[in-house]
């Protein structure tokens, strides 16, 4: 499951060091690389984009992305044999505002973009509309599917993979607790 690692790293981290306060802050990916480097935070958990010099990554897991539309757009009661890439990349796409890989930025490239959004939820509001087409990661967009507020556009065309990456300073950590977690994130499965 996406999730299992930083679940599982966690449980052993408080496991091992009851007493440790853990801060959980929900930020921006590029915002997250340049906290880390700066030591506004320890650790982070962000989708990568490019290296930066000073930063550490760590696969965490793989996150797929598909396109989908909101109940009330056009495209949500077509027939899957009616759809072709041309009048999917007609519509309007909301995009996220953050850095990406270059072969993600290549894909939204294709796409007809007239809005940007900074998060996930941000995506699913615009979708929500009827007015926008936007992807999303096939376990976060779950939820929408079961009860058929959101639609996954079935073309495989459009879809991506995001690597999920731990971030650290690639200095020698002397702080235990980091040292600990990193390790537990290791040896997660």
């Amino acid at each position: 499951m996406w999730h299992s690692k930083i679940v599982k790293s966690l449980q052993r981290l408080k496991k091992d060091s009851p007493d440790v306060i853990i801060n959980i802050t929900i930020m921006l990916p590029n915002k997250i690389e340049k906290a880390v480097l700066n030591g506004q935070l320890d650790i982070g958990m962000a989708p990568k984009a490019r290296d930066w010099p000073g930063l550490e990554y760590l696969p965490l897991y793989e996150e797929q992305s598909y396109l989908f539309c909101g109940e009330d757009h056009p495209l949500f009661t077509m027939a899957d044999a009616d759809f072709t890439a041309q009048q999917v990349l007609e519509k309007d796409t909301v995009a996220l505002s953050y850095a990406l890989p270059d072969a993600i930025h290549k894909i939204y490239d294709q796409h007809k973009i007239k809005a940007t959004v900074s998060d996930r939820e941000g995506v699913v509001f615009l979708l929500m509309t009827g007015c926008f087409i936007g992807y999303l990661p096939s376990h976060y967009a779950q939820k929408w599917l079961t009860t058929r507020t959101l639609r996954e556009i079935p073309l495989d065309k459009f879809s991506y993979t995001t690597q999920i990456m731990a971030v650290t300073k690639n200095e020698i950590n002397a702080d235990l607790i980091v040292h600990n977690y990193l390790s537990a994130l290791k040896d997660a499965d």
